[in-house]
């Protein structure tokens, strides 16, 4: 792929930091190089600017294209004059004919596309190696895969890349489980140093009938309840970046921080409808629930005429 065609620009940090020539000049022109080199990236001839015949008004390159670059730029052509003169001055741009040259991007792209040409001729030569042999009906096959691929409906590069990431992900997918395939059936299985898509984490823990009554023990809610948690779990945890964890940060984290967070609000439909207990007090409607809600209620408001109208071994 040529460089101009990527949607960042590859910028080397420790060549950055560490190159001489950039401590020498002032901070106005930092700023002017990356603004330059971003515009370059997104040029055709890339790793460079034209001057357009409209600018092309004096003898003076340096203030043509200050000129034309301040249309484009959020600088004045007064500042950008200046630092272009000091990035030329320490040779990191340079006037060829009508055009200012970042020599270092030039170079990048130069090496690309090199590299583009022999991978090209490489493949070309393996894939005429590869079809020594093949059959009509492996031909036609091929042609089949590749016609239903090139019928997908893509409409632009985003689209592009979002097929492109899909596929990656479908990949990575089928891999990890044919890694991972023997040690699905207990989250103790998976191991505690390894990263692993949290969903599959979440599908483990959600069937793991010893860990789940474990959990329901420790934060009170039923294991039907702690189940309906993950699926919104695991949207937490890809909405802060964290679509990969550990399992024993994921279990850690689910259960006395996020689970344990809905324990105190939180009663199913079954429970509900079960309650063992009916209790209400003065200003109160009455209230049924488990034996958790109602111990707490009657510590919290047995002053205020608290009444007991159901029990496990009563009646209303």
């Amino acid at each position: 792929m040529a460089l101009t065609n990527q949607p960042f620009l590859p910028l080397y940090v420790q060549d950055w930091i560490s190159n001489t020539k950039l401590k020498m000049i002032s901070i106005e022109s930092h700023g002017l190089l990356i603004n330059l080199m971003c515009v370059m990236h997104k040029e055709k001839d890339y790793g460079t600017i034209t001057l357009i015949n409209k600018f092309n008004k004096t003898d003076n390159k340096t203030s043509n294209f200050s000129a034309q670059l301040s249309c484009i730029l959020p600088f004045n052509s007064e500042n950008i004059e200046k630092s272009i003169d000091e990035l030329i001055e320490i040779n990191i741009l340079n006037f060829k004919g009508d055009k200012l040259i970042c020599r270092r991007m030039v170079r990048d792209a130069e090496k690309s596309n090199n590299k583009a040409k022999s991978g090209s001729k490489g493949g070309s030569k393996k894939s005429s190696n590869r079809n020594k042999g093949k059959s009509d009906v492996d031909f036609a096959r091929e042609s089949a895969t590749t016609s239903a691929t090139l019928s997908l409906p893509l409409r632009g590069s985003e689209s592009v890349a979002r097929a492109a990431n899909e596929n990656a992900t479908e990949h990575e997918t089928l891999l990890f489980n044919k890694q991972t395939k023997k040690t699905k059936d207990k989250f103790s299985d998976f191991d505690s140093e390894t990263l692993y898509p949290v969903e599959t984490l979440a599908s483990v823990y959600s069937e793991d009938k010893k860990l789940l009554s474990a959990v329901s023990k420790t934060t009170g809610l039923s294991e039907d309840g702690i189940k309906s948690f993950l699926p919104e779990f695991v949207l937490h945890l890809n909405a802060e970046g964290r679509g990969k964890e550990k399992s024993s940060e994921f279990a850690r984290y689910f259960r006395n921080k996020y689970a344990a967070s809905k324990s105190n609000n939180y009663t199913t439909a079954t429970q509900r409808a079960s309650a063992d207990f009916k209790w209400k007090w003065s200003g109160q409607a009455t209230k049924s629930g488990n034996r958790r809600e109602y111990e707490a209620d009657k510590k919290n408001f047995g002053q205020f005429k608290f009444e007991t109208l159901k029990t496990p071994n009563g009646n209303e």
